[in-house]
């Protein structure tokens, strides 16, 4: 959060940003308070996502747009630390968890990026961003 303020210093101190540490369960703010939600990377931690996604849902405006970005199952499974509390989701599994939660419509768009490994080998990333619509 320190960082993340440094970095958006000009925009926290115009009042258009903010950083807080939230569980995720009981969000601070009212019932229909955002147009939009982009969260990154966060998915493999919760631990009742069904009810982070009614959380979320509730703090968005009518017709608000939920984003949520991962790596594929496939993809990270090669790396070493995700058999350390990380629930990996594959973008069928994701689209099958965001089916059943209250959002309307449900859609889902897969980037590969060519990269490499810590140790420099050739890899290609995929990135998953689900959208969920109010």
């Amino acid at each position: 959060i320190d960082e993340a303020k440094k970095n958006n210093q000009y925009y926290c101190e115009a009042g258009m940003a903010s950083f807080r540490l939230l569980d995720g369960i009981s969000l601070p703010f009212e019932s229909q308070f955002f147009h939009k939600i982009f969260t990154v990377n966060t998915l493999y931690f919760w631990e009742n996502p069904a009810q982070q996604l009614d959380e979320l849902y509730r703090v968005l405006k009518p017709e608000g747009i939920l984003c949520i970005a991962i790596r594929s199952r496939d993809f990270m499974e090669t790396l070493p630390f995700t058999k350390y509390g990380f629930t990996l989701y594959s973008p069928e599994e994701g689209m099958e968890l965001f089916q059943q939660s209250s959002f309307q419509e449900t859609s889902y768009t897969v980037v590969s990026v060519a990269g490499e490994t810590f140790t420099g080998e050739p890899v290609v990333k995929e990135d998953v961003f689900f959208i969920l619509r109010k």
